[in-house]
């Protein structure tokens, strides 16, 4: 070997299924003719092909260290839905670097003495509706929302019923959350403001 290249990231890997008939043998057997349909024909009759002898298909796993998840998402496989102009720099950004965008919260945090926000941002809307797709828990904290302005997280989990990591992902689309003073550590509806509303007393 002449030249080596080394690379101080991974870009890229393929893992092929493949086995060997006899653990004795010392050649594998490609397994993707008979895990993916090569032509038409044969998957037309792909339910229909014997399972049994020879025709038997070894289940395929990939090891479990090859994934980075460990529970199911429903945006892995979705399509993309941030076109942002900091986003498509980072995409550009080519080989040997980190591509992923780091996770940033959607909800709404806010000190007593700043400016309480009227409402929800579009990406928080669109992710909570991505999130759940049910309509009946948006529905329930629309109601609960419109009952009391301000609750607490674990008011809104004993009222609503929902799961937790649901509710995280709802919350900031009905609420923002205050930090500190005498409202602090309440969700409260967007476009209220207890602070002017001669009905509250502190």
């Amino acid at each position: 070997v002449s030249t080596i290249y080394t690379f101080k990231s991974m870009c890229d890997f393929q893992f092929l299924p493949l086995t060997k008939k006899n653990p004795t043998d010392t050649h594998y057997e490609d397994l993707v003719p008979r895990l993916v349909p090569v032509d038409l024909p044969s998957a037309l009759s792909w339910w229909h092909k014997p399972d049994i002898g020879d025709m038997r298909t070894p289940l395929f796993l990939p090891p479990y260290q090859f994934s980075r998840y460990n529970t199911p998402s429903a945006k892995i496989l979705s399509r993309e839905l941030d076109f942002s102009l900091e986003k498509m720099k980072r995409k550009s950004g080519g080989h040997g670097q980190s591509l992923r965008m780091e996770r940033k919260a959607l909800s709404v945090t806010v000190h007593a003495d700043e400016e309480f926000p009227k409402a929800p941002t579009e990406e928080a809307i669109r992710d909570a509706n991505l999130r759940c797709k049910n309509e009946e828990p948006h529905r329930l904290l629309q109601e609960l929302f419109e009952e009391r302005p301000m609750w607490t997280r674990i008011a809104i989990l004993r009222r609503t019923g929902l799961e937790d990591f649901l509710l995280k992902s709802l919350l900031q689309k009905y609420a923002f959350y205050i930090l500190n003073g005498p409202w602090g550590r309440l969700w409260c509806r967007f476009g209220y403001d207890p602070r002017i509303d001669p009905k509250v007393d502190v």
